[in-house]
């Protein structure tokens, strides 16, 4: 596998393990504050549904945009948006995170599937993409491990930081521009653009 592959692995290892974190811990601290199990419930779904709500835009984003700028800026977005959790924890603020990160990592992933065939050689692709499941299975598997054990262990505040680290590894590792085997493919390729090209192309599929 080529370095710029590797970069993108890490990258993606780093990130989603981030993200299993806060996904687990998040849900577990709002039951601690309040015993509610409806609150937790509502965390749980702000993590979620941006997913799926969001899912055919980041297909856009990932065929029209930058891909490796996409994936950096995601895990900027995502740590900004963590921050405020350093200096409080009140619900309302815990669910606007949930919603934006899952939001942010709605993104990352098809940005990330569509950059792979692009920083490997032809016959690699399979291969890339198996190591690239592999990665998803194991970051959610360890991040959500460190997930409980960090906001066990240390507290809310250490989640955050532990996050931030790993987002900021993950950012670190994408600044650098990709070198691809070659140029992305964007378009339609009936000559439309934006949200026109998008929306027709979606119809005329269906």
């Amino acid at each position: 596998m080529t370095r710029a592959f590797a970069r993108l692995w890490l990258a993606s290892l780093f990130c989603e393990c981030a993200e299993w974190m806060l996904q687990i811990a998040l849900p577990v601290f709002i039951y601690q504050a309040t015993g509610s199990a409806s609150s937790t419930a509502l965390a749980m779904v702000a993590g979620v549904l941006p997913m799926i709500l969001l899912s055919p835009v980041a297909g856009f984003v990932a065929d029209r945009w930058d891909r490796g700028r996409t994936l950096s800026l995601v895990s900027l977005g995502q740590a900004l948006a963590a921050v405020p959790l350093l200096v409080t924890d009140s619900a309302w603020l815990i669910y606007v995170v949930m919603v934006s990160q899952s939001a942010a990592a709605t993104l990352f992933e098809p940005a990330r599937t569509a950059l792979v065939p692009y920083v490997v050689a032809k016959g690699k692709v399979v291969a890339a993409n198996g190591w690239m499941g592999f990665n998803s299975s194991g970051a959610r598997l360890l991040g959500s491990s460190l997930g409980g054990i960090t906001l066990a262990t240390g507290g809310l505040s250490t989640v955050v930081i532990s996050y931030l680290i790993l987002l900021a590894l993950t950012t670190a590792l994408l600044l650098k521009k990709f070198e691809v085997r070659a140029a992305p493919s964007c378009g339609t390729g009936s000559g439309e653009r934006g949200w026109t090209g998008w929306l027709s192309s979606g119809v005329s599929d269906g």
